[in-house]
């Protein structure tokens, strides 16, 4: 069962990423992530600024884009990399206790989705990180789906500032829609319009009454 929530949470998240501008999901693959180098490479030094030495020589340690680690991490000895800092097994312990009373806009604003594209990275933690921000997105939904229903007051608006990206995304669907209901919900009764295709139906059923 929760193999198939798990799966259904990363398409739904992968499908927020498809609606997300080109500037968003740069900010997500640009997140750092330190590494250290396995061995030198060659011409590429520039990349440390300060670096005076043409290359990067091994052990060192050194901070690459989260797309530039996926594309190294799949070939053997050249990085070793840590989990990052929020996905961690001390951070985990905390976000598990109680998911709701959590900052996640302070861990990161793309909380979710960088927790998913690192755990696309086939390390040890992976199912572990996956498994633990859909507990976290899961738990603390219900209170975003319940201050998206109500208008935005001070308290609301100083809650909005501790979700993420993701979360805020939902909540501004959810509470657009809920605004969309309420209007169609209080609307005069006199501006209810029949259907077209039902006034089409009735003309026909009219016309088929009409003795020749």
């Amino acid at each position: 069962m929760f193999l198939a929530h798990a799966v259904l949470f990363v398409v739904y998240l992968g499908r927020i990423w498809g609606l997300w501008g080109k500037s968003k999901t740069n900010s997500v693959n640009g997140v750092r992530i330190t590494c250290k180098l396995e061995c030198s490479i060659q011409n590429l030094g520039f990349l440390v600024q300060g670096n005076s030495n043409q290359h990067l020589p091994a052990d060192m340690n050194i901070d690459f884009p989260l797309w530039l680690v996926k594309d190294l991490a799949r070939r053997k000895n050249i990085i070793s990399f840590e989990c990052p800092k929020y996905y961690k097994k001390t951070y985990r312990d905390i976000q598990d206790a109680d998911p709701r009373v959590l900052n996640l806009h302070k861990m990161g604003p793309y909380f979710y989705l960088v927790g998913l594209k690192f755990s696309q990275i086939n390390t040890q933690d992976s199912a572990i990180i996956i498994e633990s921000i859909f507990r976290v997105l899961r738990i603390r939904l219900k209170k975003i789906l319940d201050y998206s229903t109500h208008s935005l007051q001070i308290e609301e608006k100083e809650y909005l500032r501790t979700l993420d990206q993701t979360e805020l995304f939902l909540f501004l669907i959810s509470n657009n829609q809920n605004k969309k209901f309420q209007d169609w919900q209080y609307k005069p009764m006199f501006d209810v319009k029949t259907s077209i295709l039902v006034e089409k139906n009735k003309k026909r059923k009219a016309i088929n009454i009409i003795p020749a």
